[in-house]
């Protein structure tokens, strides 16, 4: 799920209804509501540079944090009805 959501979160040549609708399935309802009028160009990184780190945060929460090429994308996952779906996305400069 969290590579999913990094891999169309990245996607800053998707047209803005075309990246919503591909992280649309990977979020919450309260993280969609948040995307829903994001334009992908200001997304700040443009490609993953290395593998997962996950850190469970407790129990049906991790903190899944991704190398890109500009920084860490930092990414919440919770468990929503039997599924892991990203919460919550923030991003940390190199």
């Amino acid at each position: 799920m969290a590579e999913a959501f990094a891999t169309a979160w990245l996607d800053r040549e998707a047209s803005a209804e075309a990246w919503y609708s591909a992280l649309r399935p990977h979020v919450t309802s309260q993280l969609a509501a948040k995307l829903k009028d994001v334009d992908p160009v200001v997304v700040p990184a443009e490609r993953l540079t290395g593998a997962a780190t996950v850190a469970p945060q407790g129990s049906g929460l991790v903190e899944v944090s991704y190398p890109v090429d500009s920084g860490t994308l930092l990414l919440r996952l919770v468990v929503v009805d039997g599924r892991w779906l990203v919460d919550g996305v923030d991003w940390e400069r190199a």
